[in-house]
């Protein structure tokens, strides 16, 4: 028989996990022989604890994002480390890396979710509605959401009045007017910019299929995490890469030339882009040196170098 006996007032974290771990999976293990109703009762106090469970792992993963103890592993985020090592998908690892930072500022719901008296869905709900919002407003919406909460309405309908808040606030600020192209049919792309009074700029707008393509392959592959230090989340990589790309100042695109063997040898052959612009050969190489191409012995008169 297995036991577990522990000093719940003195006994160390670490102690206390494997604790929890040791009782979930004997839980786990054990087969159904309760009756229906008895394991609906069971679920529910089971599904509470595990909410506290989770205000736990949050307050873990704030202390490890706000050190960046992730990126000193060599992750390049918080994220990356619970993608890695707790396998979450990346909504979930997103999800959790927001609750821990916006808990701070949220000193009534993050007294409930603590105490057990919030349901994790809550929590994660508000947190979500709050980012990117200023304090004043973050404690205002904190304020009303858990009122609905505290209504026992669900937090899908909570999760929807916080999108109505979001949308308050932008309307507040002027940044919430829809484009008039909103009001015609989809068949165009359009893109609105709304200024603020201290010189930055909100932008919605929408693309077509066929520009949307082109976004993603102009754009997407270039917002990947540039290293360890990286601490931007996805949104704000696309926003950077965007303004490079705007200012000529990206240097991750990719071009190919296509040139002839002789030409690298150093013949006068120009080489040529996909849509058959030439490109003079100066620079590909001369008569007294011979670049190494992984095709030259293939493809002796079409290589491709990029």
């Amino acid at each position: 028989m297995r036991s577990v006996t522990i000093d719940l007032d003195g006994a160390p974290p670490g102690e206390l996990v494997e604790a929890v771990s040791a009782i979930v999976s004997e839980l786990a293990a054990r087969p159904d022989v309760e009756s229906p109703a008895a394991c609906m009762e069971l679920a529910q106090d089971l599904g509470r604890a595990l909410d506290v469970g989770e205000a736990a792992l949050s307050s873990l993963i704030g202390v490890v994002d706000r050190s960046g103890e992730a990126r000193r592993w060599g992750f390049s985020s918080t994220s990356a480390w619970l993608r890695k090592h707790l396998g979450m998908r990346s909504g979930r690892a997103g999800e959790r890396v927001l609750l821990s930072r916006q808990l701070p500022r949220l000193g009534v719901v993050s007294k409930q979710f603590t105490c057990g008296e919030l349901p994790y869905g809550y929590a994660s709900t508000i947190a979500h509605t709050v980012n990117r919002l200023n304090d004043d407003d973050a404690q205002a919406a904190q304020e009303h959401l858990l009122g609905l909460a505290e209504q026992e309405c669900s937090a899908g309908e909570v999760a929807r009045a916080g999108e109505r808040i979001r949308e308050v606030i932008a309307d507040r600020d002027g940044t919430g007017k829809p484009p008039p192209d909103a009001k015609r049919p989809f068949t165009r792309s359009w893109l609105e910019k709304s200024k603020t009074l201290d010189g930055s700029a909100w932008f919605k707008g929408w693309l077509t299929p066929e520009d949307a393509a082109a976004f993603d392959d102009i754009i997407e592959p270039l917002t990947t995490p540039t290293g360890a230090g990286d601490d931007r989340d996805h949104a704000q990589r696309r926003a950077d890469t965007l303004i490079s790309v705007l200012t000529v100042g990206h240097h991750r695109s990719t071009l190919t030339v296509t040139i002839q063997l002789q030409t690298l040898q150093g013949a006068g052959v120009p080489g040529r882009l996909p849509d058959g612009t030439p490109i003079p050969p100066r620079g590909y190489g001369n008569s007294h040196s011979t670049p190494e191409c992984p095709h030259s012995s293939s493809a002796p008169t079409d290589t491709r170098c990029i």
